[in-house]
């Protein structure tokens, strides 16, 4: 009889120990997802707020660039060589407006003094032919007589000495230029023109580094607005570039 009671109690114990320790491995489950899931909000609050100060600062860039006004601390881009404005270069396109651009010598005073002459000889061949809608907007400056510059902008202050990405097309190709954001307009392909482009990006073009030379921006919202109907005309696909259906001409004229 007592073999057999010490049997039952020995049974007793071995049955209910996995029973507490489930309970217990069940409390530290618990607590672990506990933690990760307060891990999880924080990475997300944090994420938020660094996406939030990100967007605002880019969209400071951009409004820079539309209105001539200056960050915190910072010049205007508005304001050229001596403080002043140095005329603005207006796209005159049929049927769709104009867009404004103010001509930044102290970026590249060679490119102006060729906008300045193609203005004055005349355009030879003045056209928008390939719009990417998220990207750019692409066209020529011929200008009859003028001929384009053999010199590209200098390299700003604060990139000297920063290693270009270049592209397989310009293994050389250097800097020239400020960091492109929405509106800013220089020469194609990292040279000195006659085609150009518009930068259509939200953000900031780090990717193509310093390598444009830029000699203008766009000046006010209704210029953007112009910009961006443009780029959304019927445009075909073809090597990885789009083209527009119908090129756009367009006059020149300094203001």
């Amino acid at each position: 009889m007592m073999l057999a009671l010490k049997a039952a109690q020995q049974k007793r114990r071995t049955v209910s120990t996995p029973m507490s320790r489930r309970k217990g491995g069940g409390d530290g489950s618990s607590s672990v997802k506990l933690i990760c899931c307060s891990i999880v909000l924080v990475i997300f609050a944090v994420g938020s707020y660094l996406y939030y100060q990100t967007e605002a600062a880019f969209q400071q860039l951009s409004k820079t660039v539309i209105d001539g006004s200056a960050p915190s601390g910072g010049s205007s881009l508005r304001q050229g060589v001596g403080g002043g404005n140095h005329g603005t270069m207006v796209l005159i396109i049929p049927e769709h407006g104009e867009i404004k651009i103010g001509l930044k010598p102290e970026l590249s005073q060679e490119s102006v003094q060729y906008i300045e002459d193609l203005v004055s000889s005349g355009c030879a061949d003045c056209k928008f032919y390939r719009a990417e809608a998220e990207g750019i907007l692409q066209g020529i400056l011929k200008s009859t007589y003028a001929k384009t510059s053999v010199k590209k902008g200098d390299c700003p202050v604060e990139f000297q000495g920063k290693q270009q990405n270049c592209p397989a097309h310009d293994p050389n190709c250097g800097c020239h230029g400020p960091t492109m954001v929405k509106g800013m307009v220089g020469w194609a392909g990292g040279g000195t023109g006659p085609d150009f482009f518009i930068s259509n990006y939200n953000r900031p073009a780090t990717w193509w580094g310093q390598q444009h030379t830029v000699f203008g921006h766009i000046v006010d919202p209704d210029s953007l607005n112009v910009l961006d109907k443009v780029v959304h005309l019927p445009a075909t696909k073809r090597g990885g570039m789009t083209f527009l259906d119908d090129k756009i001409h367009f006059q020149v004229e300094i203001r």
